[in-house]
């Protein structure tokens, strides 16, 4: 069973510890991880993982311009996508967080997972699509999200700039009306597991990692998991660069 992805060779040790590079600053870094399930499979447990499917739910808004600043949800609350899951689309016209009154910001949410095992996750493949109502170009982000009960919602604050959104050659706002959609086409669900980062500040030698910052992913707690219990990820580590504040991303699976 394979427990650990990453890479030995994450970055020349000469570069990570140079802090005019921004990654090692008065003796700390932050490392972080985004992780999404493909499928997993194990004798014992019940696993289920859904075939690709087209399910597209449309948000039209009406009267865009007369939404105040505040959260605005789509209009039935919520909408069935594979295997009765329940999401709903919510919206913040005028921004939200770092984005207030700079972005248009769109979040997907799970709205069910209170009828849903708290043990247990969803993992969904998305995407979320402003309409452009007369050519075609569409803006549109994709994504994948592991909602549990603790994170229960996924979205951009920063979706498209407020000016962009009002700028009448882009036709996203047509008669005051905006149209929003949502795809969920990949979802699985299954129990809960638990990962963790394991860096060596000095390499990894075993696995021709000297001189460099070595990162890995690794599953926590193996030896509580079933018999036969198996997983493949695709995942993003990410290393943070204080100076020019963002992150440096690889990607793997």
């Amino acid at each position: 069973m394979k427990t650990e992805w990453g890479f030995a060779q994450l970055l020349p040790l000469s570069t990570f510890n140079d802090a005019d590079n921004g990654y090692l600053i008065c003796d700390t870094c932050v490392f972080g991880a985004e992780v999404c399930v493909i499928n997993y499979t194990s004798r014992g447990q019940s696993i289920n993982i859904l075939k690709e499917r087209n399910n597209t739910y449309t948000w039209k808004i009406d009267n865009f311009s007369s939404l105040d600043g505040e959260i605005h949800y789509s209009d039935n609350q919520e909408f069935t996508a594979i295997s009765q899951r329940k999401f709903n689309c919510k919206g913040y016209p005028k921004g939200n967080l770092t984005a207030k009154d700079k972005c248009q910001s769109l979040i997907l949410g799970l709205n069910d997972l209170k009828t849903f095992p708290s043990v247990r996750k969803t993992y969904a493949k998305f995407k979320m699509r402003m309409r452009n109502q007369y050519h075609g170009e569409h803006m549109e982000i994709e994504g994948y999200n592991c909602f549990t009960s603790s994170s229960m919602a996924w979205g951009p604050s920063s979706f498209l700039l407020l000016t962009d959104l009002h700028d009448a050659s882009n036709d996203f706002l047509v008669n005051d009306t905006l149209i929003v959609e949502a795809k969920v086409s990949v979802l699985s669900t299954g129990q809960n597991f638990s990962v963790k980062l394991s860096p060596y500040p000095n390499g990894d030698e075993e696995r021709n990692g000297e001189e460099y910052i070595s990162l890995y992913l690794v599953i926590a707690e193996t030896n509580n998991l079933p018999p036969g219990w198996e997983v493949n990820v695709s995942f993003k580590l990410f290393v943070y660069h204080e100076i020019q504040d963002k992150y440096m991303t690889i990607q793997g699976s």
